[in-house]
C-alpha cells in the first residue's frame, strides 16, 4: 500500500533543506546607502508554513502597509496551495486528476496558467521537467522500491503532450489524452507562487520585501544595501553554515535550487522513471520569474548544464558539485558575486 504519511514525511524533510539552501544575507548597518534605500529600522518579517515547506516574508518601509501587506500575501499561498496540493482530496488539481481523462473539464485561472506554464516549460526542455508524472511520484513513494519492469511500462503511458490546455471563449479546460496521467506541480509551485505573492504585495503598497518559499526567492525594490542590490548567499550542501556563493539581485528577477538531499530520490528523470544520477550536488538558477527558475532548476538538475539554451530566458545557472565546488565548468553565464537586474524576454511570454 502506498504510505501517504511517509512520502509526505520525506518530502517535508527535503524542502526544509532546500530552504537552508538559500538565505537572503543581511545590509551592513555601516553603509552609506542610496536615497531610494528603505529605512533599516523599519523591518516586518512573517514565517508561515505552506505547500508543505517554511515560507518567510520579509518587507522594509512602514509596518502598518508590511503587516496588511503581508496577511493577504499569505492568504494567497494558501489559495494556491488549495488549488495545487496533489495530496489533498478536496483541492482542484485532485478534482481535475479524477475527472481530466478523455473529459474537457473546466478550471480555473490559476489552474489554467499554471498547466500552461508547466507545459512551455516541458516543451522547452524537451521533456526534462514533465508536470505529468504524478503516477511515477506515487510509485516511488510506496514502501518499496518500484521494479525496472514496472517502471517500464508506466512510462510510455506518461508526458506532457498527454495533457491538453485550452481557452475557448472565456473557457478554461483541460483533457488527460491517457489515464495514466496526473499532473503534479512539485517542481513548479513554489515558484509560481514567489510571482503570486509579489504581485500581492507590489499591489497592497509594498516598496522593498523578499519572498522565500522554501530556498525560491523573488524581491521587490530595492534592498538596505548601499547599492540596493539584494544578497541571497548559496549554502553548502553539505555544511548549510557555509555560504559558497552571493548573487547580487535586483527587481525582476528571482532564484530557484534544485538540490540532491536525500540519495536524489525527490529528483526523477523522466526519461528512465528512475532518481537522477548526475555530477551535482545542486543547481541554482536565475531567472527572469520564479516559475520559469523553479522549473528550470529540476531540468538542469536531470538533464546537466549543457542543456542549457538562451532561448529558455535564464540569467544564469550555477552548479555545486559532488565535492562542494561552485561554479567553473558547473555554471552558465555566471560570475562571482555578479549582478541580475532588470528581466528580459523569457521563455513564458
Amino acid at each position: 500500500m502506498y504510505s501517504m504519511k511517509k512520502y509526505i514525511k520525506r518530502i517535508t524533510y527535503l524542502f526544509f533543506f532546500a530552504t537552508l539552501f538559500a538565505t537572503l544575507l543581511p545590509a551592513a548597518t555601516g553603509c552609506m546607502r542610496g536615497n531610494n534605500a528603505p529605512p533599516l529600522n523599519e523591518i516586518t518579517e512573517k514565517t508561515a508554513f505552506s505547500m508543505d515547506t517554511v515560507a518567510k516574508i520579509t518587507v522594509y518601509g512602514d509596518s502598518e502597509v508590511a503587516e496588511v501587506a503581508i496577511v493577504a500575501a499569505f492568504e494567497r499561498l494558501e489559495r494556491l496551495d488549495e488549488v495545487f496540493n496533489y495530496y489533498n482530496p478536496e483541492s482542484e488539481l485532485s478534482h481535475i486528476n479524477a475527472t481530466a481523462y478523455g473529459k474537457a473539464t473546466e478550471i480555473g485561472d490559476d489552474m489554467y496558467e499554471m498547466i500552461r506554464a508547466g507545459l512551455i516549460c516541458s516543451k522547452v526542455t524537451d521533456g526534462a521537467f514533465d508536470i505529468s508524472l504524478g503516477l511515477l511520484i506515487d510509485l516511488w513513494g510506496d514502501e518499496k522500491t518500484p521494479s525496472k519492469s514496472v517502471i517500464e511500462l508506466l512510462l510510455p503511458k506518461l508526458g506532457y503532450e498527454n495533457i491538453v490546455v485550452k481557452d475557448e471563449n472565456g473557457l478554461r479546460t483541460v483533457e488527460y489524452l491517457n489515464e495514466s496521467v496526473k499532473i503534479h506541480f512539485g517542481a513548479i509551485a513554489k515558484g509560481y507562487a514567489v510571482d503570486e505573492l509579489i504581485l500581492v504585495l507590489s499591489e497592497k503598497g509594498v516598496k522593498s520585501a523578499m519572498v522565500d518559499i522554501g530556498g525560491e526567492i523573488g524581491v521587490i525594490g530595492e534592498s538596505p544595501h548601499e547599492d540596493g542590490l539584494w544578497r541571497v548567499g548559496i549554502r553548502d550542501p553539505f555544511n548549510t553554515g557555509e555560504i559558497i556563493e552571493t548573487i547580487k539581485l535586483s527587481e525582476g528577477y528571482a532564484v530557484a535550487t534544485s538540490g540532491n538531499y536525500e540519495r536524489g530520490e525527490h529528483i526523477f528523470d523522466p526519461k528512465t522513471g528512475f532518481p537522477v544520477d548526475i555530477d551535482y550536488s545542486a543547481v541554482t538558477v536565475v531567472g527572469s520569474s520564479g516559475t520559469k527558475a523553479d522549473a528550470f532548476a529540476t531540468a538542469f538538475f536531470v538533464t546537466g548544464i549543457e542543456n542549457c539554451t538562451e532561448e529558455m530566458g535564464y540569467a544564469c545557472v550555477i552548479c555545486v558539485d559532488k565535492e562542494g565546488n561552485v561554479g567553473g565548468d558547473c555554471s552558465v553565464n555566471c560570475n562571482h558575486d555578479v549582478v541580475y537586474s532588470g528581466g528580459g524576454g523569457t521563455a513564458l511570454d
